[in-house]
């Protein structure tokens, strides 16, 4: 049966290629997933990796995981190489100059050959997944080569395909894992049960990262002569789905605070139409002069890089996603003691559940209950206790960063 399912899944991942390929004609980020992976036997030897120590994340966001460890290993071992990989070009098109890393590239697809031949040039000293992206083929090539990989910041749920009957072979494929660290005891004991007994609970690496940003957080000047003395509402990773909650909104208040926008897509059309939508008074950061006039409505953050900053000019966040894929990191406003909101489709998220619990976030379901929200909490509420509350979440998780570094160490991996 376990032979069956895997045959399954090799065919599944043949197919996947295939369409991915007839998708990539008209598809622009399936052409980028395409054609990001051409030659990439040969810009691996050209990198020459050997036993470097390398990372993989699925996307940008698993990225922001990875990326305190990353940091904290290059500048105590600036000798060390580190590979990057990611399977998304979300990920990879955002950071592939990015500074930490020796080398940057997409992850082959998933099959036997690819795995055996990305180990043999690269020969990692050390791997490190992030999160999730389990991959059948690289896991348990890298555990019959007997190298160490640990898993960060990880999260399991019963729903999951592996814990289903049809998903049992890539069980064997996660036991690969020498260490797996996850977020909640939900999901150490869902390990457990199938009888992967080395997971520790640790925090989510990301309450390092935002923390760090916290405590010197980028000036964005062309932001700074924007504003007056109104309240500042930003709005981070605003989708479409989003717009039908927040253009409502920006009109009750529009006369009372200033708004900044950072889109999810920054495509010169898509900034056109919401400007048009929005109507009034507008400024974006890509407009050409440098002095932003002042006492402007509405500023778009139509570039990237800046929104973790940005929350740090804020008195309100409304953080995109939860009408559609699911909100996006509300933590790098949380950390700057932000009231913040979003959309129902949250419950991937562990932090917003668990600030939602707590009431100092708050997920609404349309802009009427958005406004009614923001009157009560935001206008009658005991802002102190709130930012008090919040303030003590973070620094009850912060750290896992060293945590981790110092089981790599004590297992002599670096």
């Amino acid at each position: 049966m376990t032979i069956f399912f895997l045959s399954l899944y090799n065919l599944g991942i043949i197919l996947y290629k295939r369409l991915l390929s007839i998708a990539a004609l008209f598809n622009p980020k399936a052409q980028k997933w395409v054609e990001g992976r051409k030659d990439w036997e040969q810009k691996l030897r050209n990198a020459n990796l050997e036993q470097a120590i390398w990372f993989h994340a699925p996307s940008l966001g698993e990225f922001e995981q990875a990326r305190p460890i990353i940091e904290s290993i290059k500048k105590e071992y600036p000798h060390k190489k580190i590979l990057l990989s990611f399977f998304s070009p979300s990920g990879f098109e955002i950071r592939k100059n990015y500074k930490y890393a020796d080398f940057v590239c997409y992850l082959p697809i998933d099959t036997k050959k690819n795995a055996e031949t990305f180990l043999n040039i690269v020969s990692p000293s050390l791997v490190i997944w992030t999160k999730y992206d389990f991959w059948y083929h690289f896991l348990t090539k890298i555990s019959h080569k007997q190298i160490p990989i640990l898993l960060i910041s990880s999260i399991f749920r019963d729903r999951q395909w592996f814990f289903k009957f049809y998903g049992q072979f890539m069980q064997k494929a996660i036991k690969s894992f020498d260490k797996i660290f996850v977020q909640d005891m939900a999901s150490k004991q869902l390990l457990e049960s199938i009888g992967i007994s080395n997971a520790d609970l640790v925090p989510d690496t990301r309450f390092d990262r935002v923390w760090d940003t916290a405590q010197n957080p980028q000036k964005i000047r062309k932001l700074e002569f924007f504003f007056d003395k109104r309240p500042v509402f930003i709005v981070g990773s605003m989708w479409e789905s989003d717009e039908q909650v927040i253009l409502p909104f920006i009109k009750q208040y529009r006369d009372k605070m200033q708004f900044v926008i950072a889109p999810h897509e920054i495509h010169s059309q898509k900034i056109k139409a919401l400007i048009k939508k929005i109507g009034g008074d507008i400024e974006c950061y890509s407009d050409e002069h440098t002095s932003i006039k002042a006492a402007a409505d509405v500023f778009i953050l139509d570039t990237i890089g800046f929104l973790s900053s940005a929350y740090y000019y804020a008195d309100y966040a409304y953080i995109g996603g939860g009408f559609g894929v699911g909100i996006h990191n509300i933590l790098e406003a949380v950390v700057f003691e932000k009231m913040v909101f979003f959309g129902p489709n949250h419950l991937k998220s562990k932090e917003a559940n668990e600030l939602v619990d707590q009431k100092v976030v708050f997920s609404i379901r349309n802009s009427k209950e958005l406004i009614d929200v923001f009157e009560e909490v935001c206008i009658q509420s005991n802002k102190n206790l709130i930012k008090e509350k919040l303030q003590k979440y973070m620094a009850d998780n912060i750290g896992s960063t060293q945590i981790i570094l110092d089981f790599i160490k004590q297992k002599n991996w670096i």
